[in-house]
């Protein structure tokens, strides 16, 4: 899969009448994938892989409950359970 400043580099450089070897060799990638960006009229399109657990998923609630309930901003939030603990590691 190419990325899109990729696919319009090769577009673009195809446009100028550069060849798919020439255009292969200067971007670093194969002719193959030259030849396929400059058939396929679709814009790649990006798909991100969802997490299994995302990291303040677990924490939700309290979240909620601190923003909704308490008025608090997120950064108080962070920063009251950063001071949490660090009074818990003597600091």
């Amino acid at each position: 899969m190419i990325y899109m400043d990729a696919w319009t580099s090769i577009r673009f450089l195809h446009s100028k009448g550069k060849s798919l070897r020439w255009i292969a060799k200067e971007l670093g990638i194969s002719r193959n994938t030259v030849r396929k960006a400059i058939r396929d009229k679709n814009i790649p399109e990006y798909s991100r892989k969802l997490c299994h657990e995302i990291a303040l998923e677990k924490h939700k609630e309290e979240i909620e409950r601190m923003v909704f309930k308490d008025n608090l901003s997120f950064a108080e939030i962070l920063f009251s359970g950063t001071t949490k603990e660090g009074d818990e590691k003597g600091m």
